[in-house]
């Protein structure tokens, strides 16, 4: 690394002049041969290595000021110049040109056609891959991340050197660290640092740095491991070789450590620490990558003055908390929408900011809907709301709109402190908080994870009730964390119960938990769910089809879709069976609504085309009766097998819904994993982005004779002028009489959306 230290202003002086000496010789068109090809090669290194240093130090625009005429040189280098490049981006956040560098860097690997480059060409591609990983997974797009992090494992040499495999290994810990699973973060540490000989000192002052981060994540659960962390923290710290930002964020994470031992004046020494590192680093070049660790430092603040401080010392780390939580929520309104979506709650650092406001909010008079109002404005930087500008609403004029008589909401925040849960209804509001995030997710994982095992893993009566067995006590486990006695009380005096902020806990499907006198959540009280409250109150204020006159029900059925244009079979995988559907199916439901109200696609008329062409907004309810496939290549891998093709979400991005959507489909709630966000990567969402005010569907796998069964009473209450969200509790209990695991399976049908608005008048 060339040196930029204030006594070596010369060498760099000198350096700079030849570069551009090499990009004068290249803007007149000079080729690479002889001398030349070495003075555009040594211009090139100086710009590597002298760049190399100024991000170290944070010189960021220093650094782009010599990118720029270093990408003009004709050299085998530019692809590297191209990655420095966006490096530099990155730390900048600013994505989109970080995203164009990257594809200017492939396009430079892929001119290097000659046989003397394969090495170089193949390393870099490496790099290419971990460096679009790096770039995702700092957005929350956890799914791409780990597509590109596959990449590059898949591609890393087995002759790679110590330096790239140490790279790549930063990458997984990274992953591992953005996903909360500390424990794989901390092994993959532990693994590289066994041979500390194969690491350059700053690799080696990383991997401590990140080995003790992780140690102090792992002690919230197995606290004999916090000292460990601590000591690695303090040992990261007295390296040189630690960068600015790593050093500052180890300090943080001191600061943590210090605050969960309640030791007063050490979290006061540290924060002073951080505090002084944070001035250090501000400025324009570094102020969107540190905008996570001010709020986090903030955070600790706010936290050490309530245990610590007086009054006005609780104020002013208030005033300076929401003050960063303002600039977060201001910095997200600016980033780019995604179809696929992308949470502003996905990060547990923005959690933990909102959750520490909430904590002091519900302190007060009117603490509950104080606090609601703070997370209100988190939902309201969700992709739905952010697409139709849609504002944080006030609690009164939610009430009005959505508290129907005996309803309620329970709205949840996890953070790392606690999980936050709001319940409120037309009367009154009230707080509780439960078991920290790291408990419910295990839970929810371990509950989420016995019920959506296919019903053909357990042939026989037997083993499926040994399997409900397993997961009726996951439930009772989870049940107990969620909606504790207290809560459960205020529960009880409703009918209809409104969820907002599931996916945040890991999609746990409350109509399934079980609940009282035998019963599932699901079948004693009518469930739906809402993403966000910003998203219920413009679903509610969506015009209402007239349902009198005319068609009243669309159903749209194949369950054997063919071949699609090319002659491939549109269900590829074997195991997905092909059902021809009778008349006699459709009639099942069509009967409950009066005659000739029902338009019918089935068979060779549910083509792709057909209901791309079918304006269904004109019929209250639209019933898809298909298979559901997910493709993982996709951003958004939700579809539907019709005759002849698939129905994808961005087809029905273009579609003109129903008011109620109902698809009885596979999966067809399957999608990325982007928690904390109202746009929902799968069907579901395209369809209420298309005009639907509520969709029902499933998040597992369909048994054909069980789901007719099941919605054929939820037609005949849907029909009758029920709700579709008291519609699917009927259908839930007229179907208590079976087996358990079905009743389990019944549960997993989501009614998303505005579920407890009629859709025809009794």
């Amino acid at each position: 690394m060339l040196p930029v230290a204030e006594e070596e202003a010369p060498a760099v002086d000198r350096s700079r002049t030849f570069l551009e000496a090499a990009v004068a010789h290249a803007r007149l068109g000079r080729q690479p041969r002889g001398e030349l090809e070495k003075l555009y090669t040594t211009a090139a290194k100086f710009a590597l290595h002298y760049t190399l240093a100024l991000y170290g130090e944070g010189r960021l625009q220093d650094g782009l000021a010599i990118l720029g005429p270093a990408l003009e040189l004709p050299t085998p280098y530019r692809a590297m110049l191209r990655l420095r490049l966006a490096k530099f981006y990155r730390r900048l956040t600013n994505w989109d040109d970080t995203v164009a560098a990257l594809d200017e860097m492939e396009r430079d690997l892929e001119a290097l056609g000659h046989v003397r480059y394969e090495k170089f060409r193949r390393d870099l591609t490496v790099s290419l891959a971990g460096e679009r990983a790096q770039v995702w997974l700092e957005q929350g797009v956890i799914d791409l991340a780990a597509h590109h992090l596959d990449e590059e494992r898949r591609l890393l040499p087995e002759d790679a050197n110590d330096e790239v495999r140490a790279i790549h290994r930063l990458h997984e810990v990274d992953f591992y660290m953005s996903t909360a699973d500390f424990e794989a973060a901390a092994q993959v540490c532990e693994a590289v640092l066994k041979d500390r000989s194969t690491l350059r000192p700053t690799a080696a002052a990383v991997f401590d740095y990140s080995l003790g981060i992780a140690l102090s994540e792992v002690a919230r659960d197995d606290p004999s491991r916090a000292s460990e962390g601590r000591a690695l923290l303090e040992q990261a710290l007295d390296s040189e070789a630690l960068g600015a930002t790593e050093r500052f964020r180890a300090v943080l994470g001191l600061v943590d450590l210090a605050l969960r031992v309640d030791d007063a004046a050490l979290a006061k020494e540290r924060i002073a620490e951080a505090t002084a590192l944070l001035d250090e680093l501000r400025g324009e070049d570094v102020q969107g990558l540190l905008l996570e660790d001010e709020s986090l430092l903030a955070t600790y603040a706010l936290r050490a003055a309530r245990r610590y401080g007086d009054a006005d010392e609780v104020q002013a780390a208030h005033d300076a908390l929401l003050e960063a939580y303002d600039l977060l929520l201001e910095r997200w309104g600016a980033t780019r929408l995604r179809k696929g979506g992308l949470g502003f709650l996905q990060f547990g650092t923005r959690r933990d900011v909102a959750a520490e406001l909430i904590d002091l909010a519900v302190e007060s008079e009117d603490g509950a809907e104080r606090g609601l109002e703070l997370l209100l404005r988190s939902q309201a930087m969700g992709t739905f709301a952010r697409r139709f500008g849609l504002d944080a609403p006030e609690l009164e004029t939610i009430r009005a709109k959505l508290c129907g008589e005996r309803s309620g909401f329970l709205v949840y925040l996890p953070a790392k402190e606690g999980t936050h849960v709001i319940a409120f209804d037309a009367e009154s509001a009230t707080h509780r908080k439960l078991a920290t995030d790291r408990t419910i997710e295990r839970l929810s994982r371990a509950f989420v994870r016995e019920l959506r095992k296919p019903l053909r893993g357990f042939p026989d009566r037997a083993s499926r009730d040994r399997q409900a067995k397993r997961v009726a006590k996951c439930g009772d486990a989870l049940v107990e964390e969620l909606l504790p006695d207290g809560l459960r009380e205020r529960v009880r005096a409703w009918s209809a119960v409104t969820v907002v902020g599931g996916d945040l806990l890991h999609n746990v499907p409350f109509e399934c938990l079980p609940w009282e006198a035998g019963a599932l959540f699901g079948e004693a009280l009518a469930v739906d769910s809402l993403p966000s409250l910003p998203l219920g109150m413009h679903l509610a204020e969506r015009a209402v089809p007239d349902p009198e006159g005319g068609s009243r029900l669309a159903l749209v059925a194949t369950l054997a879709p063919g071949d699609d244009a090319s002659g491939e079979p549109v269900l590829a995988d074997e195991s997905v069976e092909a059902v021809e559907l009778t008349a006699e199916h459709a009639e099942r439901w069509a009967r409950h609504y009066p005659g000739g109200s029902v338009d019918l696609l089935l068979h060779d008329a549910a083509t792709v085309d057909a209901v791309l062409g079918t304006d269904f907004s004109a019929v209250p309810a639209s019933h898809f009766l298909v298979h559901g496939l997910y493709e993982s290549d996709r951003e958004r891998g939700s579809s539907l097998a019709l005759t002849g093709g698939l129905l994808r979400c961005d087809d029905v991005d273009g579609m003109r819904a129903s008011r109620l959507v109902i698809l009885s489909a596979c999966h067809a709630a399957l999608g990325p994993n982007r928690i904390g966000d109202d746009s929902l990567t799968h069907m579901g969402g395209a369809f209420l982005v298309a005009g639907a005010r509520c969709v029902v569907l499933s998040r597992s796998e369909l048994q054909l004779g069980p789901t007719l069964d099941l919605m054929d009473v939820f037609h005949r209450e849907l029909a009758a002028g029920a709700s579709p969200a008291e519609a699917m509790r009927a259908a839930r209990k007229a179907n208590r009489g079976g087996e358990a695991l079905l009743r389990y399976q019944h549960g997993q049908v989501q009614v998303l959306g505005l579920g407890h608005a009629p859709v025809f008048p009794r």
